[in-house]
């Protein structure tokens, strides 16, 4: 049971792994046209040589299918037109598949964590009401996630700058109103630092 556990969760990252792929490749065409031909493997082939990381050790087939699939489940759609007495293929993230691109970047966030350190914590302190206890537990997981460090009930920092990434999750949730966030010297923070240290940190 346990191997065939595995074996599915494996097959499943593989398959949101394309599914990501495609999705940030979308928005990277978005409002530009790939001059090739009208078919999907056209299409799938000028994203691998636009984008060769992106899709490196999936085959034609599967990024096709995970294509068809995007399309499908309305992330993106195709736009095709004439050029020059040619029809030419485009893709764009639909409404719904920029929802999807927003949460592929918060979940892909990842911190600093080595480099000179300028002897200052980012502290991140929130108020989230009751209402928005959802947010809240989110806010509370991403940034233990991510590697923050909690020094009271709603307060946590962590030594490297961050304060773009975590103002992306912020506004991401709209929780802006609800978050405080600065940096600042903190005194004896010494064990702070032997915490970061023993997490792999290089303070």
């Amino acid at each position: 049971m346990g191997k065939s556990f595995g074996v599915l969760n494996h097959f499943i990252m593989h398959q949101n792994n394309i599914q990501k792929a495609i999705i940030y490749n979308a928005k990277k065409f978005s409002g530009s046209t790939p001059y090739v031909n009208h078919s999907s493997m056209a299409l799938v082939r000028y994203m691998m040589s636009k984008s060769p990381a992106d899709f490196e050790g999936f085959s034609e087939q599967q990024i096709r299918e995970s294509l068809y699939n995007a399309e499908k489940k309305k992330y993106i759609k195709k736009i095709i037109r004439s050029s020059d007495k040619k029809k030419v293929v485009s893709i764009q993230l639909t409404r719904k598949g920029k929802k999807l691109f927003q949460e592929c970047r918060i979940e892909d966030i990842k911190l600093a964590r080595s480099g000179k350190w300028d002897g200052e914590w980012r502290i991140i302190i929130f108020d989230v009401p009751q209402k928005a206890n959802y947010d809240r537990e989110f806010l509370r997981n991403k940034l233990k996630t991510l590697g923050f460090f909690r020094i009271q009930h709603s307060a946590w920092v962590y030594p490297y700058d961050c304060m773009d990434e975590i103002e992306l999750v912020i506004e991401y949730y709209k929780l802006s109103k609800y978050v405080l966030k600065f940096t600042a010297p903190l005194k004896r923070d010494g064990e702070l630092i032997e915490h970061f240290r023993k997490k792999g940190l290089k303070l």
